[in-house]
Formats: C-alpha cells, sequence, structure tokens
C-alpha cells in the first residue's frame, strides 16, 4: 500500500522543508504509520512529534490520527488480515520483539478509557443499565461481538439483557417492544451505519434510553443517544476498531459489578455451578473477594521535555502536553488523554472546539478569498459580519474596526480615542484614567492602562503614565454598612476627584472592563456603577471606554456585558468570544460621533495592521455569531449560568477557604483565603492557584486559575468560563473535579 493516493491532490510544494520531509517519510513507511503512535512515528523519523502534528493541519487533517485511521482502513480494505499481519510482519522484522510491541499499543488503548471517560460518567451509564426494565445490547459487524461479549457478561451480573442478533429483518423490528424504563446500548465505530442510527432513534422515540458505545463525541450514533462512553481506535491488531472498545466494555462491566453491590452478589450466587465451571470469577467469589473497580483518577501529565522543542512557550522550563484534538466541550492531548474545557481556554471557545457551521463557513471562506489587505480592498464578509455586529451593538454605535485580538482592540480604542480629541482640537487632552487589578493586555499601551502590578513591574520604565482609581470590588472593597449602591456612587466620586486633580480637561478616558476579568476573578459591578461612572465622563467631556475582550460576546448572560448596566460606551473592545478561537480575531465597536469625527477632519485613522479584518477570520465569527442567535445560546448562558452558580454554592458556599463566590451567566470566578471569617489570603509561596491548575489537569479539567488577586501579589481565584454548549450534566462534572482538585491542592500545599 501507498499513501501516494493521499497526498496526491494535496500541496506537497507549499510545505516547507521540515513538513514536507515529514510528508516523504509517510509515504515512504506507511507499515509503521499504521501500526505506530505519532511519537513512535516520529521518534523513527527523526522528528518533533509536533511536526508530524503540524504537518496534518497543513495538509487539511483532524490531527496525525486522521492520517493514521487511513493508513489502517487502507490495509483493511486493500488487504484485509493479510494487510494487517504484514504490518506485524513488517514490524517484527525491524523490532525483533512484535509481542512486545503490540502490548505497547494495546495497552495504550486500555489506559485510553481512564482519558477519555471519567469515573463518574461509567458510573452513571452501569447505574442506568441496572435500574433499566430491560438492556437491550447492539452492535453490527465487528461491533456485534462487542455487544455479544457485553450482554454475556451483563447476564453474569445482573440480568440476561437482550441482544440484538442484526438478522431476519430490520433492527428497529427487532426493537419493536423497546419502551420506557428500557436501555438500549449501542457500540458503533467509524464506519457508522444508518441501522444503528435508526435504532437509537426509534428506541428513543418510544421513551427508552440510549447509551453509544463509540470513538467520536460528534459520531451520527453519539448524537442519536442519551449519554456516551468513548474509546480509541488505532491499534495494530487486526480489529483495529473495536480493542480500545473491548477495553471500554470491560470498564463499563467493572462498573456495573461495583455499582450493583450486594444485588450482584446475589445474582452471581445464584450462578456459582455455572462460575465455578468457567474458572476465575467463580473462585474469586468463593474466596470472599469483591471485583475491584478501576482506579480512573491517577493518571498524571507527563510534558514533553524542554529540550525537544523549539517553540518559545510561556514557561521555559517546561513544555506542555501537545493537543491533537477537540470535540465540543473537550479537548484530547497526544497520550489520548481528554479534558473537559472549562474555562473556553482563557474564555475563548464559546462553541467549543470543532463545530460544523464554523468549519464549514471557514472552509467555504478559504475556497473563495482567503487574504486581501485592507489599503487594497474590502471583503463581502467583513462588510456583512460588520453590519450583524452593530445590528446587535449597544445604541449608537455605527461602525466596527477589526483586529486580530484583545490586546490589539484595546491599543486601537486608545489611539482612537487621542486621534478623535484631536481632530475636535482638543489636542491637550493625554491622560488616561483606569482601574488598580484591571487587565486590558499586554502590548505597551494596554499593558500601561492596566492594573495589575505584576504584570507592569518588568515593563514599567517604558510604560506611558496613567491613573488608577479602585475597582469595583465589593466583597474586600464595600465598607461594612455601605449599600450597593452607596458603593458605587463613592467609586464614582472617586473617579470625578482622579478626573480634577489631573485637570478636566486633560483626560482622554475613563477605561474599565464591564466585569472584571482574569486579573481580580470575576469581578461584577454593582448596581448603578457604570450609570453614575457615565454621568461623570459626560459632565468633564472624557470618553468611556469598555473593555469586553473576556466578558463580552454572550459571556455574561447578554451579547454585550453592559447591557446589564444600561449604559453605552463610546468604544467596545470585544474579542476572545467573537470568533470563539476559530480564527484569531477582534473588534472595536465605535459611536457615530467618533466616526465622523474623522471623517470629517483627517478622513482616516491613523493606525493599522497587516491582518485587519482577515477574510477568513471574519467568515469565522460570522458564523459563530450566526450559531448565537440561530441555537438562542445567550439565553441558554443564562440559565445554564444559574445551574453552575447553584451547584458552585452548594459545592463551596460554606467551605472554610472559599472566601467568595462571584461572577454572571457562563462566567465566574472562585476566590480562595486562607482565613474565610478575616478573608486572609494564602502566603503566595505557596502557589495555591498553580496547585489546583495541576490537581484539575491531572483529572481531566481545564480551569484558569491566577495569584495576586487582591493586589497583583497577594490572593488566589479559580475563573470558569465553560463554552454556551456545555450540559448540565458536564456543568456537574466541572464542579464535581474541581472540588477534588481545590481539596487536593489545599491538603498538600
Amino acid at each position: 500500500m501507498s499513501t501516494s493516493s493521499l497526498f496526491a491532490n494535496l500541496p506537497l510544494d507549499g510545505l516547507s522543508p521540515e513538513l514536507l520531509r515529514a510528508a516523504r517519510w509517510i509515504e515512504a513507511h506507511p507499515r509503521e504509520v499504521a501500526l505506530h503512535s505519532m511519537r513512535e512515528c516520529a521518534r523513527r523519523a527523526a522528528l518533533a512529534p509536533a511536526t508530524l502534528s503540524r504537518l496534518s493541519q497543513a495538509l487539511g487533517f483532524q490531527g496525525f490520527e486522521a492520517i493514521k485511521h487511513l493508513c489502517q482502513e487502507s490495509f483493511s480494505a486493500q488487504a484485509g488480515y493479510a494487510g494487517r499481519a504484514e504490518v506485524l510482519q513488517a514490524s517484527a522484522r525491524h523490532d525483533k520483539d512484535w509481542l512486545a510491541l503490540l502490548n505497547e499499543t494495546q495497552h495504550a488503548n486500555t489506559a485510553s478509557v481512564s482519558g477519555l471517560n471519567q469515573a463518574a460518567q461509567l458510573e452513571a451509564a452501569a447505574d442506568a443499565m441496572l435500574k433499566a426494565r430491560c438492556v437491550y445490547f447492539l452492535g453490527l459487524r465487528a461491533s456485534h461481538g462487542l455487544a455479544l461479549h457485553l450482554h454475556y457478561t451483563y447476564g453474569l451480573l445482573a440480568s440476561n439483557g437482550v441482544l440484538v442478533q442484526g438478522l431476519g429483518g430490520t433492527l428497529t423490528d427487532q426493537i419493536g417492544d423497546i419502551g420506557p424504563g428500557d436501555l438500549l446500548v449501542v457500540t458503533s465505530a467509524a464506519a457508522y451505519t444508518r441501522q444503528t442510527v435508526d435504532a437509537a432513534l426509534k428506541a428513543r422515540a418510544q421513551g427508552a434510553d440510549v447509551l453509544a458505545l463509540t470513538d467520536s463525541a460528534l459520531s451520527p450514533i453519539a448524537r442519536s443517544a442519551t449519554r456516551t462512553l468513548l474509546f480509541r481506535t488505532d491499534s495494530p491488531s487486526y480489529f483495529h476498531s473495536m480493542v480500545g472498545a473491548l477495553a471500554l466494555t470491560e470498564a463499563l462491566a467493572a462498573a456495573v459489578a461495583v455499582r450493583g453491590g450486594r444485588k450482584v452478589l446475589a445474582h452471581l450466587q445464584t450462578r456459582q455451578d455455572r462460575l465455578d465451571s468457567e474458572g476465575a470469577l467463580g473462585r474469586t467469589r468463593r474466596q470472599g473477594r469483591h471485583w475491584p473497580a478501576t482506579d480512573f483518577f491517577n493518571k498524571e501529565i507527563s510534558p514533553m521535555p524542554a529540550a525537544s522543542t523549539h517553540v518559545f512557550h510561556r514557561q521555559l522550563q517546561h513544555t506542555p502536553p501537545v493537543a491533537v484534538s477537540g470535540r465540543g466541550v473537550y479537548l484530547t492531548d497526544a497520550d489520548g488523554k481528554s479534558y473537559i474545557d472549562a474555562s473556553g481556554g482563557a474564555a475563548v471557545s464559546c462553541l467549543g472546539h470543532g463545530h460544523p457551521d464554523v468549519l464549514a463557513a471557514m472552509h467555504a471562506q478559504i475556497d473563495k478569498l482567503a487574504y486581501a489587505h485592507t489599503s487594497f480592498f474590502t471583503t463581502e464578509v467583513a462588510e456583512t459580519l460588520a453590519a450583524q455586529l452593530i445590528r446587535t451593538a449597544p445604541q449608537g454605535m455605527s461602525h466596527v474596526y477589526f483586529v486580530s485580538g484583545g490586546s490589539e482592540a484595546m491599543e486601537a480604542t486608545l489611539k482612537m480615542a487621542r486621534q478623535y480629541f484631536v481632530e475636535i482640537g482638543q489636542p491637550q487632552r493625554t491622560h488616561f484614567i483606569a482601574r488598580r487589578q484591571s487587565y486590558h493586555g499586554n502590548t505597551l499601551g494596554a499593558l500601561a492602562i492596566g492594573g495589575n502590578q505584576w504584570r507592569r513591574e518588568p515593563f514599567a520604565p517604558i510604560l506611558m503614565p496613567a491613573t488608577h482609581v479602585s475597582p469595583c470590588y465589593p466583597y474586600r472593597e464595600q465598607q461594612a454598612g455601605e449599600t450597593p449602591e452607596h458603593y458605587g456612587q463613592r467609586l464614582a466620586q472617586e473617579l470625578e476627584h482622579a478626573i480634577l486633580e489631573k485637570g478636566a480637561d486633560r483626560v482622554i478616558a475613563f477605561i474599565a472592563e464591564t466585569v472584571g476579568g482574569a486579573t481580580a476573578g470575576v469581578l461584577a459591578p454593582v448596581p448603578g456603577y457604570f450609570k453614575a461612572v457615565r454621568e461623570v465622563c459626560d459632565r468633564y467631556g472624557v470618553l468611556l471606554i469598555l473593555d469586553e475582550v473576556m466578558c463580552g460576546m454572550g459571556r455574561t448572560g447578554t451579547l454585550h456585558a453592559c447591557e446589564q448596566e444600561g449604559v453605552s460606551p463610546d468604544l467596545l473592545a470585544v474579542a476572545k468570544g467573537l470568533g470563539g478561537g476559530y480564527q484569531p480575531i477582534g473588534a472595536v465597536l465605535a459611536q457615530k460621533k467618533i466616526v465622523d469625527a474623522m471623517r470629517g477632519g483627517t478622513g482616516f485613522f491613523q493606525h493599522g495592521h497587516t491582518y485587519l479584518g482577515h477574510a477568513v477570520a471574519c467568515a469565522a465569527a460570522l458564523a459563530v455569531q450566526q450559531v448565537f442567535e440561530r441555537d438562542q445560546l445567550i439565553a441558554q448562558v443564562r440559565t445554564r449560568g444559574a445551574f453552575l452558580q447553584t451547584l458552585m454554592q452548594g459545592s463551596w458556599g460554606e467551605h472554610p477557604h472559599v472566601g467568595d463566590i462571584r461572577g454572571r451567566g457562563l462566567f465566574w470566578g472562585i476566590e480562595l483565603v486562607q482565613d474565610r471569617a478575616k478573608k486572609t489570603p494564602f502566603d503566595p509561596a505557596r502557589k495555591v492557584h498553580a496547585r489546583i491548575k495541576k490537581e484539575a489537569m491531572a483529572r481531566g479539567l481545564m480551569v484558569y486559575p491566577m495569584g495576586g488577586t487582591v493586589d497583583g501579589r497577594y490572593g488566589d481565584h479559580v475563573l470558569l468560563a465553560p463554552p454556551f454548549i456545555t450540559s448540565d450534566s458536564e456543568l456537574a462534572q466541572i464542579v464535581e473535579r474541581l472540588d477534588a482538585a481545590i481539596r487536593a491542592s489545599l491538603s498538600s500545599s
């Protein structure tokens, strides 16, 4: 078999020398690709694993596994068992120890069960099997053997169930009696069959529960099911797509045994004679031992050695795990471990990962036009996106300026505000006022107005001067006996005093995050605060710039967070949720008066970047916004956010080290303290936030912890910003895993 057909119509000539060498190695070593993991292939080819991952992306594949699967499928289709035997034989000649190699790969399939599924998921599936009136087991082709195996094991442990044979008429005929209280367990992997999907849909329509055992959370059978468990499909064994599934069925059977308790023991007792004749399980029961459960929580992250990368990573003393795929709210690393993305990265992935509508829009735009420089052209997709954003914008907004991210957006607001006053004849205005503990980006202008001392300190000598007033931080700064409204008025008076102290005719703008984000841990404003701020700004001709890079675009339960405050800013920066992480994009929404001043003056904005209004980025963002509206996701953010708040209050409302739980929509912060009564923060040397991140990652959970919550040095918090598509059950898993991570961190720190 050759991979030449795989790469025949792909633009290899456009690859870098390193990627071209990787492609040629794959063409020359198809057996190794079919047989080995990406890491092993990289070792044999003397390449970095990341190179094979980048090659997959460059050629349009969904990760290296897609190339691997094509090679495996080609062997199976072209040569059947002989083809797979040839793979093993060729490997044996090369490695000599083919059995060790096979065991290594099969172990990866077995280990992947804990990476793709948490114990809680397996236990919930087991409970559904044990509670069901009748359990039906269905699988076609190779999957039928798995259905048979699981049916047999379930019969030993709990009840006989029904094995759907897949013969003698349609599958839907054979499950005709299924109904409320019943459970259909369906095993299916690529290529998926229409018959199994139809059977699952019929079972659902007749009120039954459907459990899918499959290789993708986005597979047709998974979308037809009420609950899903996942398995890997890459292995050099003959039935390569079923080895991971077999490991999953074993884990599910173990879960049934554990969750069944005395019911399982009593059922086994009635079959004692039969079990004795079949060996080990019967002897285990006679000796009085319980069937042990698998530990699904102790898998540690194994970071890539720092010496193996040429990427200038954020942390230079170790390299993070390699992410290879993402589907829904999950990311998967190169070792097959799955993580719930409970922070959306950095409050970015509002639609999760791999959303088909966004991917389709990007592909369509790439085929049509990928890039046109904005000094020469506009594009249809940029114009459409701008019209969409203005249609849903705060009152008075007339134009949108597209950039590539949040820092660029905030940098653009500073220049827009300054140029506005130059255009209208007030060039003496040169000063910005912002808030302590704010974060507005890492470019020099954005860093200068930011109020986080730790981030500013190394660069302070080269930052422009700015004034910083108090944040709206009621947990720590609202005085005893002071109402939220009076607290907000006091902060507005502090702003007014700062404006007058600097000189009312010298201040350009007041800049604030509508809801504080990364550095302060989701600080929601008290009622009336921003209305009072808006009045102060208007009184002295000062612009109001709101930074909604993190908290905007639906994150807090309205498209723009300032909608809940009843104010409209002069300039509004958005990013993260604008494109959902599918492309780098940010934007500034500007009031008509600012645009008109420039149009009637110099006629241009003296600013720009190469990738302004990038067509593919605009296409991705437009698709994200259209999905928001079509699927009514902003309303869902409010309902899911209320559910998440209930879960958090239930878990940490009385926790001795959780001082505050605050937020809106699907944007929440948890502030951790040494002493709850005194609000005393932990010693920074304990690095509680870093420990929580490590413990959460070990449990397959991504959260966004930070230190320096209080003043840039003291304080720890955890930020949660899950995708808008996160289900209630996934929110429950997030809280459960984070609770375990917090407890482990505090007990070990």
